[in-house]
């Protein structure tokens, strides 16, 4: 490549039942996108990374590896560090699941500029808030972020009382990490939600979801991880036409049906949300604009949801695996998980 340093690297991962066709569809159709916007790809990795047993889908990460000596890069970063980041990843090694990776010829594209006036939404908000911007704390910018402060330390608290619970539940049907996930995302959550602002400025509904599936998907992991932070890209994507929480947690939670692969019925924390969102919105349409009266409906939903998993018989995730009579008076971990954060944001916002 003559010392010249592609703009980004792709990787296409497998969630455990894409066909590698499927994938080469995949990996085929995001360069094309990208080289269409004038981004060129240095590197094409195209593999099973991080799966979910069988789960059908695939996620697109991409790692920043931009053109050196160029001014009119945006988005320049250090020549010695974009050359390190190709070696390292150009390096010998053992792990037998590493691929090959397709090798892009270096064009001299700049990365593009965001759109005009697209704001911090459109870079990593949490990093860029959380390193320059500590001075000033969300809940000094507006009410509304005050609230989503407290529900947010609401939601550690709660899955912190909660964890012993949901990991002795997860052991059983699962593989007894349902715990510790839920709390280290919430806990991470928690810690990034004061500094989510724009210079100073509130973040819309829109802007405040997407830093959330940002910070989600950065600490999280598992599958629980990886779904709420579709929910959340999702309902950032619905809130941008319509600035309500209620249709943001409606776009959330379809975009993990179809994505996910669950429905009502299938064991899974689906059994939840879906009580959850149309309590919410019953509530809504009885009382106006209650949000308070539609939360609480909402939470009663999401328990009530989440108790009935007992009896069903799992048609999806892990506990599809599990012999019925191990399932049996257990509820799915995943809902009960679902129907504790829920709870714990109707309260906070309550006492609000």
């Amino acid at each position: 490549m003559d010392g010249v340093v592609g703009g980004v690297v792709v990787m296409v991962n497998n969630l455990g039942a894409t066909t590698g066709m499927e994938l080469a569809v995949v990996a085929n159709a995001a360069t094309a996108w990208l080289e269409k916007r004038r981004v060129n790809c240095a590197r094409v990795y195209v593999g099973a990374f991080m799966t979910a047993l069988d789960m059908t889908g695939f996620s697109i990460s991409l790692l920043r590896v931009d053109p050196p000596n160029r001014e009119d890069c945006p988005w320049q970063i250090d020549a010695g560090l974009a050359s390190g980041r190709l070696d390292l990843l150009d390096a010998p090694t053992g792990a037998p699941a590493w691929p090959r990776a397709a090798k892009g010829v270096a064009k001299p594209y700049p990365l593009p500029s965001p759109p005009e006036g697209a704001g911090a939404a459109d870079h990593d908000i949490v990093r860029e808030n959380m390193t320059s911007k500590r001075e000033i704390r969300a809940s000094d910018v507006s009410t509304e972020m005050s609230r989503i402060e407290r529900a947010t330390r609401a939601v550690k608290e709660a899955l912190e009382g909660a964890e012993k619970a949901l990991t002795e539940a997860d052991t059983r049907v699962g593989d007894g990490d349902c715990g510790v996930t839920h709390v280290r995302g919430a806990a991470a959550l928690s810690s990034a939600t004061p500094y989510m602002h724009d210079g100073g400025e509130a973040l819309s509904k829109s802007e405040l979801a997407r830093s959330i599936g940002l910070q989600i998907r950065k600490s999280m992991g598992g599958t629980s991880g990886a779904l709420y932070d579709i929910a959340f890209a999702a309902a950032a994507a619905a809130m941008t036409t319509k600035d309500e929480w209620f249709v943001g947690f409606e776009a959330g939670t379809r975009a993990m049906m179809t994505y996910g692969g669950a429905k009502a019925g299938d064991r899974t924390m689906i059994d939840a949300l879906i009580p959850a969102m149309e309590a919410g919105r019953e509530a809504l349409r009885a009382d106006g604009a209650d949000e308070i009266a539609a939360l609480r409906a909402a939470a009663a939903a999401a328990a009530a949801g989440a108790e009935k998993t007992k009896e069903m018989t799992a048609g999806a995730g892990r506990s599809s695996y599990v012999p019925a009579e191990v399932l049996r008076d257990v509820a799915d971990p995943g809902a009960t998980a679902a129907a504790v954060w829920i709870g714990a944001v109707s309260e906070a916002f309550a006492k609000s």
